[in-house]
């Protein structure tokens, strides 16, 4: 019983192995999946200052730029413009705010805007203000700070292997009387190599088989279901933190990873 035991463990450690070893060099770099909408993309959304600085309001780039995350410890009212200067969201003591009457309102529910905002939809027309939270926080997607291009820019495909400056960005606040300038830039960032994770994968996997036919196959199994447990481990906590998403849609996202991971514990 014992041999036969032994002969399953051994074959189930050799297509564990092998299985993990395909899988790893056949996905591309870029097919990690996203936790709450967020994809991985080649593209990093950069805010390098707040002029002038306003104590108690803090502003961070979060889901891997397609969102902006302003908080107003400021005790007073703090708005943001729209892409045309009108006013388009309001955080502050009573809460937030978004204008209706803004196009930013309508362009910013989608990442690429596929349809134009509703003719009421004026800039220049006066606020209509509708409440939508009682915090002091507020997160919106942002056209300006991401790449809109459906296809890499001139510089990019004439060189894919190198960082390349796409563009500089600012975003407009009202605080009191005063105008606040976030500025930034977006930045092209190249794939890393998957050949080092490959080798890796074929590596281990090629280990895994010797081993398998030795009086070490237990050991040997132990220590490969480890490190694939610790990779999948890295990269949930990694996609985990790169959004902003609540914990229900990350558990959602991350179901296969963490069933996964404890089947291998």
């Amino acid at each position: 019983m014992s041999g036969r035991v032994a002969r399953t463990a051994r074959v189930a450690a050799v297509t564990f192995a092998v299985a993990a070893g395909v899988l790893v060099v056949t996905a591309p770099p870029a097919a990690a999946h996203g936790v709450g909408g967020v994809q991985p993309r080649n593209y990093l959304t950069k805010l390098l200052r707040i002029t002038p600085h306003v104590p108690g309001l803090e502003l961070t780039v979060v889901d891997l730029g397609d969102n902006l995350l302003l908080h107003n410890r400021t005790g007073r009212e703090v708005v943001v413009l729209g892409y045309q200067g009108e006013p388009y969201l309001r955080v502050g003591p009573q809460g937030v705010f978004e204008n209706t009457r803004s196009p930013a309102t309508y362009l910013n529910r989608t990442r690429i805007p596929t349809t134009n905002p509703p003719k009421f939809a004026d800039a220049a027309a006066a606020p209509v203000w509708r409440k939508v939270s009682s915090g002091s926080t507020v997160k919106w997607h942002d056209h300006r700070v991401h790449y809109m291009g459906t296809e890499d820019p001139p510089q990019v495909q004439q060189d894919p292997s190198v960082r390349h400056l796409v563009d500089r960005w600012t975003v407009q606040l009202r605080a009191g009387g005063q105008t606040v300038t976030a500025s930034g830039e977006l930045v092209y960032v190249p794939p890393p190599s998957p050949w080092p994770f490959a080798a890796f994968a074929v590596t281990l996997a090629a280990a895994l088989v010797l081993l398998s036919r030795t009086r070490w196959w237990r050991a040997a199994l132990a220590v490969g279901l480890g490190a694939l447990v610790a990779s999948d481990l890295a990269h949930v906590v990694g996609v985990w933190n790169a959004t902003t998403a609540t914990t229900t849609s990350r558990l959602g996202e991350s179901a296969y990873s963490l069933v996964g991971i404890g089947l291998g514990v």
